[in-house]
Parts: structure tokens; C-alpha cells; sequence
């Protein structure tokens, strides 16, 4: 099982834990993805996440699940997540 993934791209902003994915429908549009939001649970610009997502989470939903989570927030999560291992790994073989 191969860890690269073939979905849509992350495009970071310069600000502190946000990020843009493209829209797959509408390629010249980005949502804005902010990890820090909703107390770390973190939020997307997208209509999905702003008429779903966020009223689930509203409603009590958990973090991270398909019910509060859309696909943008969950690509940024795993995006964010490699990163991370990647330079704990780095950091553990002695190359930081």
C-alpha cells in the first residue's frame, strides 16, 4: 500500500496551520482549511463544511468523523499528519 495519494492538492497560505485545496469541480477555487478552528477540530471555507460539517459538529458531533469532517479538512489533517512524520523521522535518525 502505497502512502502518496492521488486527491487534490494542498497549497499552503503562509499562515500558521492553514491551508488551500482546489476545488475538484471548479478548479480556479480554493477553500481555505484551518486546522486551529473549532478548538483543533478545524473548519473549511467549503458549503459542505459550512451547512453540514459544522452544524454536526455544532450539534455535539466528534471531531474527525465523516459527519463533521469534509473532504478538504480531511486531506489538510493527512497532509498535516506526513508532515509531521516526516520531520519526527528526520529528528529520530539524527538529521536535524
Amino acid at each position: 500500500m502505497s502512502c502518496q495519494t492521488t486527491e487534490l492538492p494542498v497549497y499552503e497560505t503562509g499562515e500558521r496551520y492553514v491551508w488551500e485545496v482546489r476545488s475538484e469541480r471548479h478548479p480556479r477555487i480554493k477553500y481555505r482549511v484551518d486546522l486551529m478552528a473549532n478548538k483543533g477540530a478545524g473548519a473549511c471555507a467549503c458549503s459542505d463544511y459550512r451547512i453540514r460539517r459544522q452544524q454536526a459538529l455544532d450539534a455535539g458531533g466528534l471531531p474527525c468523523t465523516g459527519a463533521t469532517r469534509c473532504k478538504h479538512l480531511h486531506l489538510v489533517q493527512q497532509h498535516f499528519l506526513r508532515q509531521i512524520l516526516r520531520e519526527l523521522s528526520l529528528v529520530e535518525e539524527g538529521q536535524v
